[in-house]
């Protein structure tokens, strides 16, 4: 206990002015020699301090035989040195805690400067995206400004036109009738000899036919423009002979047909205002008519060409191909016909048909019965009222004097002028009507025959099972079925795109169509792209029945996973015509919905509702214009638009080009 004070006297000392010493400060001290045998006797005799006599001598001398300085100073010194290196672990450990405080704090700030810079990056892209959109769409206005300027031009130069065309008909047709009635007056025996077309010697080699003198001087301009070759004589002279023979009509309809090539090949005919648009030029337009400017319906390989990048498209499920899962045309086993029941059936309507036929004759004979009375009543009175008549009008007629007999001889040969007049007039109309009937005829037959030959193809493709028609359309278009998918790039952006082909089956969604965008959706989630399908479809496939309608959910849980789960962009572009399923599925659920103008959108088609509920759909009811009003689009887009929008639009939500 002693030794251990001791070392706490030695070297465990608090402070001195604030300042700890240690057993360095001892031990580096050199003292003088007068105190270093101080020192060594007071240890010495602090070593034989506890020396006594005793029982418990030996043993105490036994524990302590020797004390040794050199151990004391080996022990205060190990204990130096642990406390050194305590010290030094201590300090470098602050020093260590010190720097990395400082680098946290020097990353922290690093991060606030980049969020900074980053906000400030995406305020400036965000106003600079704003105001390349603002340009882009007041540009489209100034287009639809522009177009709507060249329509009303081109409206008024139609009035224009259509007004001089009715001064021309006006001024044909009085040639027409002056001509006609020269005809008549030449053709009429009843003005002489010396008017008649066969005129004889004694006119002379210049009083022909035409030049005679007795025609009047009224006739002289008409006879000297005249020419049988041209004009609308001539076009009359031609309906009468084929009145005369109608044989000879169709026969030069036939070689006519023969002999003028078809031209459809080179020519496109819009649907709305069927003007004609030349087909080589067409695709470059964007199959946009330009004369009313309407969107004409595409296949997909040409929506793609227009809408990607060049040399950037890449199909995908390209092998898949629909079958009959359902076998749609199977017919089931026939039952016997029971004809013992079907008689039995027939002789009950017949009874039923016989008494209702009685109870109808007798109540036809009481009407009858009442009629006749009802005649006879009306005609007695009716000539009691025809007696009195008569006897008034021989009593005005007795005092009708001379005079005015003469006033109404001289007005009954007027009127007999002007009833022929009238008559002559009258069988110009009639001559008119017959050959408008004709045309019309002949226009109705062109229709008919129109109709009979639609009729006929769709009897055709009625009678074909699905899997003909699959065949024929698969030869028809070159696709496996109604949608191409794969991957493309948008002016550098890249996209996972889906494409809807309206001449496959009319666009409907069958189980393949189902598959290949659920697979189309799977790749964009995995590889995180945006999304683009162009819809144009008649809905659901009937011939796969339930199996159709289950890719509608299955589409539209595959978007929930695209655009709730993986926050990724979608846009839905509908086109001309889009109905049924595809409308109450993917195609409404577009984080933008765009449409083409003038596209008819629905689930069920005007047709159809008309049919089922007996009742008119107003026109445009089902148009793009009417439903934006509604609400149902975000934006009405033409198609020379969609490539520079789309690529906004990705480039707004964060979408970055491929080579960046």
């Amino acid at each position: 206990m002693q030794i251990i004070k001791l070392i706490g006297n030695i070297w465990i000392v608090p402070f001195y002015n604030g300042v700890t010493f240690s057993i360095f400060s001892i031990w580096g001290y050199k003292p003088s020699k007068l105190k270093q045998t101080q020192i060594y006797a007071n240890f010495k005799n602090f070593g034989n301090a506890k020396r006594r006599d005793g029982p418990g001598s030996d043993n105490h001398r036994r524990k302590h035989t020797k004390f040794d300085i050199v151990d004391l100073e080996n022990g205060v010194l190990r204990l130096i040195s642990e406390k050194r290196s305590v010290n030094i672990n201590y300090s470098r450990d602050n020093t260590r805690l010190k720097e990395d405080s400082e680098q946290y704090t020097f990353d922290i700030e690093n991060v606030r400067n980049q969020l900074k810079e980053r906000k400030q990056q995406r305020a400036l892209d965000r106003r600079t995206t704003r105001e390349i959109l603002r340009g882009a769409f007041e540009q489209y206005t100034l287009d639809i400004e522009r177009v709507r300027n060249k329509m009303k031009v081109s409206e008024l130069q139609y009035e224009l036109d259509q007004s001089k065309d009715e001064e021309i008909e006006k001024n044909l047709n009085k040639i027409e009738g002056s001509l006609q009635q020269y005809k008549r007056d030449v053709s009429d025996p009843d003005n002489g000899p010396d008017n008649g077309p066969d005129n004889g010697p004694d006119n002379g080699p210049d009083n022909g036919p035409d030049n005679g003198p007795d025609n009047g001087s009224t006739n002289g301009p008409i006879v000297n423009s005249y020419h049988p070759t041209n004009g609308p004589f001539q076009q009359k002279k031609i309906d009468q002979e084929n009145k005369i023979d109608p044989d000879k009509k169709s026969n030069e309809k036939e070689s006519d047909n023969k002999s003028h090539p078809d031209y459809s090949h080179l020519w496109v005919q819009c649907e709305s205002c069927y003007g004609i648009n030349y087909k080589s030029l067409f695709n470059s337009k964007l199959y946009i008519c330009e004369w009313c400017q309407s969107h004409v319906k595409m296949n997909s390989s040409d929506r793609i060409g227009f809408l990607v990048d060049s040399d950037t498209w890449a199909p995908m499920d390209e092998d898949m191909f629909s079958l009959d899962p359902i076998e749609f045309d199977y017919e089931k086993e026939v039952k016997p016909f029971d004809f013992v029941k079907w008689e039995s059936g027939v002789d009950e309507i017949i009874e039923e048909i016989h008494e209702n036929l009685k109870e109808l004759i007798k109540e036809r004979d009481k009407a009858e019965q009442e009629r006749l009375a009802a005649e006879e009543e009306e005609r007695e009175k009716t000539e009691q009222e025809h007696l009195d008549d008569e006897e008034e009008e021989k009593t005005k007629l007795e005092h009708l004097d001379d005079e005015e007999e003469e006033k109404t001889e001289q007005e009954h040969l007027d009127d007999e002028e002007e009833e022929k007049t009238k008559l002559e007039h009258l069988d110009d109309e009639e001559e008119e009507k017959t050959k408008l009937e004709h045309l019309d005829d002949e226009e109705e037959e062109k229709t008919e025959q129109e109709h009979l030959d639609d009729d006929d193809d769709d009897e055709e493709e009625r009678e074909k099972t699905y899997e003909e028609r699959l065949d024929y359309y698969q030869s028809e278009t070159g696709l496996n079925d109604a949608i191409q998918t794969g991957i493309a790039e948008i002016n550098g952006i890249p996209v996972a795109l889906g494409v809807m082909d309206f001449k496959f089956i009319a666009g409907t969604m069958g189980s393949v169509v189902g598959e290949k965008i659920t697979r189309l959706i799977e790749y964009a989630i995995k590889e995180f792209l945006p999304l683009v399908i162009i819809c144009a479809s008649g809905g659901a496939r009937m011939q796969e029945g339930s199996l159709s309608l289950m890719q509608m959910s299955k589409i539209a849980c595959a978007l929930y996973t695209y655009k709730l789960d993986k926050k990724l962009f979608y846009v839905s572009i509908l086109t001309s015509p889009t109905t049924g399923g595809v409308t109450a599925s993917f195609g409404m659920l577009g984080n933008v919905i765009i449409s083409e103008p003038g596209a008819v959108i629905a689930f069920a088609g005007k047709r159809v509702i008309e049919e089922t509920l007996n009742i008119e759909v107003p026109e445009g009811a089902q148009e793009t214009e009417y439903l934006f009003h509604k609400g149902a689009f975000d934006l009405i887009l033409s198609r020379k638009y969609f490539k520079r929008i789309m690529s906004l639009l990705y480039l707004f939500h964060n979408y970055h080009l491929s080579f960046a």
